[in-house]
């Protein structure tokens, strides 16, 4: 069974020429001034693992980001996993990087990524939106 062994919100990932992942500024709260809020910039970074054996097939990926009364943020992601590079033997190592632009945060509250393989939920990457208390 295909498994998620990391998964991080963070400002910026990459992967090196290397196949190193590198990722900065991992967080998982954001304070806003006031709702609705935009997020400028941040990514899902998650690592795919399973046996060699599940290579072989194509599986089903979805994301959705759900804010705590589990209203949709976002539109779902979703598309297919196929793996390039099936090593000859161990298992597959596949680092998924999902940027997001100016993600609109209608309430506060406990809002969580949710990676589906499958159909199945295999993780949960929390975030909490809260306002600050500023006043006029």
């Amino acid at each position: 069974m295909l498994r998620i062994a990391l998964s991080a919100i963070a400002d910026t990932a990459n992967i090196s020429k290397e196949g190193k992942l590198n990722i900065t500024g991992i967080f998982n709260s954001i304070n806003v001034a006031g709702f609705p809020a935009a997020h400028p910039s941040m990514v899902l970074v998650f690592v795919i693992e399973g046996e060699r054996s599940e290579a072989q097939s194509e599986h089903k990926l979805k994301v959705d980001l759900i804010d705590e009364d589990g209203n949709h943020v976002i539109p779902s992601i979703e598309g297919n996993i196929r793996f390039a590079d099936i090593p000859p033997s161990g298992s597959i190592h596949a680092p998924q990087i999902l940027h997001f632009v100016n993600v609109q945060f209608k309430n506060h509250g406990r809002h969580e990524f949710k990676i589906i393989i499958n159909g199945e939920v295999r993780a949960s990457v929390p975030i909490n939106i809260t306002a600050s208390d500023k006043k006029p």
